[in-house]
């Protein structure tokens, strides 16, 4: 750890710019590394390869969940997904036909934080590993897509669930906020009640979810790979 940080430090402080993904990991470069900020410069992501990507349905049958009944988190089984706080509250909501599907993250060791009654809990379905054709139909079948991660550098995901038109609940974390702007919802990720009251609501109010639906569609146009190359032109033509 210490010869990495060595190591950024000094390729940061000796390259002519620095790229990275989002203002608020720009600020944390400034914070750890001590690079100037009028070095780095912001590249976002795209995520417009979600519109060409065929979906498989067939998957929804292969976990037997029904469309528009279930809440979606996809991620890796990093602690900072936060994946324990998520499953505590959907366990605590009274709808049994409701259904979470866990894609990625099926190792024990992230549910090992919660309750027994949430590890036991038949209605969360760990779905592990799946191929990009069947997350995309995952997307575009979900109630909503929650993201509780408490710790991003950008956060594609959601912002994958918008171009699939999937309403987003995201976390009021790290650099989310950020990139997600008007077109989620928000809740406090280290709350399981703040999780869990926002996860209700979606349960029960189509009007808020559409909403929610029409503005991440809107949202998700700032993240295309043609704005991102046109940010990259840009910035390199200033040098």
């Amino acid at each position: 750890m210490r010869w990495y940080r060595l190591l950024f430090k000094v390729q940061g402080r000796l390259s002519r710019r620095v790229l990275t993904v989002s203002e608020f990991s720009k600020g944390r470069l400034v914070h750890h590394l001590g690079i100037r900020a009028d070095k780095i410069a912001v590249v976002h992501c795209g995520a417009d390869h979600m519109r060409r990507q065929p979906a498989d349905d067939a998957v929804l049958a292969k976990l037997g969940v029904e469309s528009g009944r279930y809440f979606l988190a996809v991620g890796s089984a990093n602690p900072n997904k936060n994946f324990a706080r998520l499953i505590e509250a959907f366990a605590g909501l009274g709808d049994p036909q409701a259904r979470l599907v866990v894609v990625g993250g099926s190792n024990a060791t992230v549910f090992a934080d919660s309750s027994n009654a949430a590890r036991e809990d038949s209605r969360i379905v760990r779905a592990g590993r799946l191929t990009d054709d069947e997350i995309k139909a995952l997307y575009s079948n979900a109630r909503v897509y929650v993201f509780p991660s408490i710790y991003e550098g950008f956060g594609l995901p959601p912002v994958e669930a918008m171009f699939c038109d999937c309403p987003v609940l995201a976390a009021r974390a790290a650099s989310i906020p950020e990139i997600c702007g008007s077109g989620a919802a928000f809740f406090d990720p280290y709350s399981v009640e703040d999780i869990r009251a926002s996860m209700r609501r979606a349960l029960h109010d189509d009007a808020w979810l559409e909403a929610l639906r029409r503005a991440g569609s809107a949202r998700a146009e700032t993240f295309t790979w043609h704005n991102a190359a046109l940010s990259l032109v840009r910035t390199l033509s200033e040098l």
